[in-house]
């Protein structure tokens, strides 16, 4: 049930994933194990795999990410463990997030200096780090808007996949201006960011040579522009609040 309630751009492997974590959990319930444990597990190995980009070589560079996506069953898995132990917490949730703060960046920037070895343009790392930089203005805000939320003298409602808060009365819907924010912030989410990357890497070995240096470009272009928008929208709905 709590696969299926989930709706995502690449909606079948999350489901398979989940429903993986979720069989796991189910055998883990009852012992010392806890998410934490497992999100600690997931920083580890999301600090050391980017590592084998450094070597410039492709072979190592697809296991790289290969790894990625095999560690990021750590990522549901955690998750799914607090709910199955009954152990949720808001600090179990904000450790979650600042894994994905800490490693994101060093997994964009070391696939930057992948491109830059392949490429001799040092501006290949600079559009990794910027890539990667997204992430860590997603959990920064998410702070300042749980501060203002438990702060707050009445209750606010704020949409956390949105980084904004809720405006009163306001209407979930679907539009193409949602779809497109909706498509955008997937692209920067994760496995989906492995996935593309993967896709990218392989199609700039055999087919089309500089692919993964114009895809880094382009997509440093579009996180600098969704952060000034996400950071325009963001402090106009939180100035409200004293």
């Amino acid at each position: 049930h709590y696969a299926n309630t989930h709706d995502y751009f690449f909606g079948p492997i999350k489901k398979a994933v989940y429903e993986s974590a979720i069989f796991v959990a189910y055998f883990l319930r009852n012992t010392q194990i806890t998410a934490n444990i497992l999100t600690s597990l997931n920083l580890i190995l999301w600090l050391l795999f980017p590592l084998l980009l450094l070597k410039g070589d492709f072979n190592l560079a697809l296991l790289s990410i290969l790894l990625m996506l095999a560690a990021n069953w750590f990522d549901f898995a955690d998750g799914v463990l607090a709910r199955v132990q009954k152990k949720q917490s808001r600090g179990g949730g904000y450790f979650d997030m600042f894994v994905h703060a800490v490693t994101y960046p060093v997994f964009c920037t070391c696939l930057g200096y992948y491109s830059y070895l392949q490429t001799d343009v040092f501006l290949d790392i600079i559009a990794g780090l910027v890539i990667g930089l997204w992430y860590p203005y997603f959990f920064l805000f998410e702070s300042l808007a749980v501060f203002t939320l438990v702060h707050h003298k009445e209750p606010i409602k704020y949409k956390m996949g949105d980084l904004r808060i809720l405006k009163t009365g306001e209407k979930k819907g679907l539009s193409i201006k949602k779809m497109i924010k909706e498509i955008t912030n997937r692209i920067f989410n994760l496995p989906e960011l492995f996935i593309i990357f993967l896709v990218v890497l392989i199609l700039d070995k055999i087919i089309i040579n500089g692919l993964l240096q114009v895809y880094l470009y382009l997509a440093a272009l579009i996180a600098i522009l969704l952060v000034v928008y996400k950071f325009y929208k963001n402090y106009k709905y939180l100035k409200q609040f004293k």
